[in-house]
């Protein structure tokens, strides 16, 4: 594409393939940069695929990762970024989350905060409860070498051992209500489909 059908952004080169891919487009045949690639589509299943991904999606009522490390002299960043873009998305998502109440870069500092500092904390919004456990023995705080931030790092002569477990899932009462409403959409759907 870039040689043959761009011209390697020549500027009159670039011109000249350009008008010279515009007319054999408009005749119909193949373009010099197109015979090197081939595209098959399979549109067979493709219905079935797309009801059954937004399935998927409907029902998605939560996320976790967890991470250990036993005797590894390794330092440990900060996960505080992934667990609030994690949570804010999830929450942000939510039909019943309030911008006012709880605005997005509130719910990124405290949980960020909390993260950065590998304490523990649990709270609610939107339907949404945020839950992080730190267990961490044999590290200490120390300034990281190559960033403004602290990073845990193994004390000499000591086991070290770190892990933490981090959920984001919906409360039980709106874990029903999801999955009552997806059933009406998705019958609803089909019903327009099949119309």
């Amino acid at each position: 594409m870039l040689g043959k059908g761009s011209g390697f952004h020549i500027p009159v080169y670039r011109l000249i393939r350009e008008y010279k891919s515009y007319r054999d487009c408009r005749a119909g045949e193949n373009l010099e940069w197109e015979e090197e690639n081939v595209l098959w589509l399979n549109r067979r299943y493709a219905p079935a695929k797309a009801v059954g991904a937004a399935l998927l999606m409907l029902l998605l009522t939560g996320v976790s990762f967890s991470a250990e490390y036993k005797n590894e002299n390794i330092e440990i960043a900060s996960y505080g970024d992934l667990m609030a873009l994690t949570a804010l998305s999830f929450i942000c998502a939510q039909d019943s989350y309030n911008l006012t109440a709880a605005p997005p870069s509130l719910l990124y500092r405290r949980i960020k905060e909390s993260a950065d500092t590998f304490q523990n904390f649990t709270f609610s919004e939107a339907g949404i409860t945020v839950e992080a456990a730190f267990q961490c023995c044999g590290y200490e705080f120390r300034q990281a070498q190559y960033s403004s931030s602290e990073v845990l790092v193994p004390v000499y002569g000591e086991e070290p051992y770190f892990q933490v477990e981090y959920r984001v899932y919906k409360s039980g009462d709106e874990i029903e209500k999801t999955i009552i409403s997806s059933g009406a959409n998705v019958r609803q759907s089909l019903w327009e489909q099949l119309k």
